[in-house]
């Protein structure tokens, strides 16, 4: 597989439109997707990550989350929703902002996960699976047990037999 197969790397194939909002124009892509941060929490201590330059960690809103998708789906076309963190498995409102998203008929519903969560519980991991979600973006940092527990820092490692497990 080359690298030029993978949908981020398409070069050359976006469009834009003009879209106006508050009296401002922007270039807006013909596709857009919107990426939404559930949370700052994390259950991992990874020594680059950005989340920890944050002091006051985040917990969405579910309504105001609601509000701002409607936004952007009715009004600029957006059918693809990349849910992140820290990590998004630590908010509670990820299964259900799944499930109504869901509502939405949408193309694609993503979460980019450490897969910690999914690799330790079962039940929890059957939920989301079965909550509407259409892909999963795992972090997966290393397959070498130390290098990842280095990078990680943290007492939950996530193991290649997880990630399989997981699937």
């Amino acid at each position: 597989m080359k690298i030029s197969e993978y949908e981020v790397f398409k070069f050359g194939e976006n469009k834009y439109t003009e879209f106006v909002n508050n009296g401002k124009t922007y270039l807006l892509n013909k596709e857009p997707y919107l990426d939404i941060v559930l949370t700052d929490y994390c259950n991992a201590n990874c020594w680059f990550c950005i989340a920890d330059l944050i002091h006051n960690k985040l917990n969405g809103n579910l309504d105001i989350f609601k509000q701002k998708v409607l936004f952007a789906v009715e009004k600029m076309n957006v059918r693809e929703i990349l849910l992140l963190g820290g990590e998004p498995t630590m908010s509670k409102m990820l299964i259900p902002m799944i499930k109504w998203l869901n509502t939405l008929s949408l193309d694609k519903i993503v979460i980019t996960t450490n897969g910690i969560r999914l690799a330790q519980n079962k039940e929890y991991r059957e939920a989301l699976l079965s909550s509407g979600l259409t892909n999963i973006n795992i972090s997966f940092m290393n397959t070498d047990i130390d290098k990842q527990n280095h990078i990680v820092n943290s007492k939950h490692i996530l193991k290649v037999a997880d990630i399989k497990e997981a699937a």
